[in-house]
């Protein structure tokens, strides 16, 4: 596992390697004191992903819940962030809690920006699932959701907690890397770079 510290304030880490995703709830529970979490995925992650961090959380000792959202941009808008944060509320989040942001950059954005403004901000963990969130919206502390008027209107700023979880397995927008050649993986690197620019 590769562990890059960024130096900012507040540092955070993030961490690359295989098999985090079954580890994420050591890291979660390294972060966070609280008893809860809610693991917030869109339609398309979750059915792939979410069991095996509900039942890494789980291990960890955390009461883990989960809240699925319909998939795609079209759906970065604040009834999707208000489904979020009433699934923080049904899940009983205190202050003390963690929320789990598992997916690409569309959930990434949203649950760190519903994290930011529930009970005026709690904990957050950042699980990346495609290259481009994981070299975009995971990192930097970004977070928002588009208005009728335009995109990304609202949001706050804020980092995550614990360290930002780069799961090789599951960094080619949901195809598992160990499936692609090198040939494509660079051709999907250079496209979020030249995203980034």
């Amino acid at each position: 596992m590769i562990e890059i510290r960024v130096h900012c304030e507040p540092e955070y880490r993030i961490q690359i390697g295989r098999g985090l995703l079954d580890r994420c709830g050591d890291a979660a529970r390294g972060a966070c004191a609280g008893r809860n979490a809610l693991v917030i995925s869109d339609s398309h992650v979750a059915p792939l992903y979410a069991n095996r961090v509900l039942g890494s959380l789980t291990s960890a000792g955390f009461r883990a819940a989960l809240h699925t959202f319909p998939a795609g941009e079209v759906n970065k808008q604040l009834s999707t962030v208000t489904s979020m944060l009433e699934a923080m509320c049904r899940a009983g989040l205190t202050r003390a809690d963690l929320v789990v942001a598992l997916g690409g950059g569309v959930t990434g954005d949203m649950a760190a920006f519903a994290s930011s403004i529930y009970l005026r901000g709690i904990r957050f963990l950042q699980v990346p699932t495609s290259l481009l969130s994981q070299v975009d919206s995971s990192v930097g502390g970004k977070t928002g959701c588009d208005l009728p008027a335009g995109k990304n209107l609202i949001g706050t700023t804020r980092r995550g907690v614990g360290p930002c979880y780069a799961d090789k397995a599951t960094r080619i927008g949901l195809r598992v890397q160990d499936l692609l050649d090198e040939k494509v993986f660079r051709e999907k690197l250079e496209t979020a770079l030249a995203e980034k620019n």
